[in-house]
């Protein structure tokens, strides 16, 4: 299910991915800024985090093009070993008390990939809100969005107005 953006006052929807793509703006990601909010059944937020190095990884403020490998050589498709980063989704979900997202929603400003959607999968969500962009086919968006709705998750795909 695709769904647009509203006019006038904001649905959750809206609020959470608009908040979404706010906190992405903080990645160092010079291909993509992802940003992720984990959200309560109740419209709690729970944790925002966008996608970049542990914290434990020093990379002196800079864009990944000085310390991602992928980055440096170029390198696309669906694998991400040789990236330090940690996507976006996870940042946000292993920052979240699991207790309290149970039932409730992540926002996720791009396609989820498949190793994200296996600890979506464990993390007690029950549903993705995912912003629509173009050019994520790398991602195998309708593969993801399978596996997610045969684990019982609802996956919205959401679109700016």
């Amino acid at each position: 299910m695709i769904k647009t953006a509203s006019i006038g006052r904001p649905t959750w929807d809206d609020v959470w991915m608009r908040t979404a793509i706010s906190v992405s703006q903080r990645s160092l990601c010079e291909r993509a800024n992802v940003g992720a909010v984990v959200v309560t059944k109740n419209n709690r937020v729970m944790a925002a985090s966008f996608n970049g190095a542990p914290d434990i990884v020093d990379v002196g403020g800079k864009p990944c093009s000085h310390w991602c490998e992928r980055m440096i050589t170029g390198e696309k498709g669906s694998d991400y070993s040789n990236c330090p980063a940690i996507h976006a989704e996870l940042n946000a979900l292993i920052r979240a008390d699991y207790t309290q997202i149970q039932g409730g929603t992540l926002y996720v400003t791009g396609a989820v990939c498949a190793n994200c959607a296996k600890v979506v999968m464990g993390s007690g969500i029950a549903r993705v809100v995912y912003k629509v962009n173009e050019g994520e086919d790398y991602r195998n968006p309708d593969a993801v969005i399978d596996q997610l709705t045969a684990a019982e998750i609802t996956v919205v795909g959401w679109k700016e107005a």
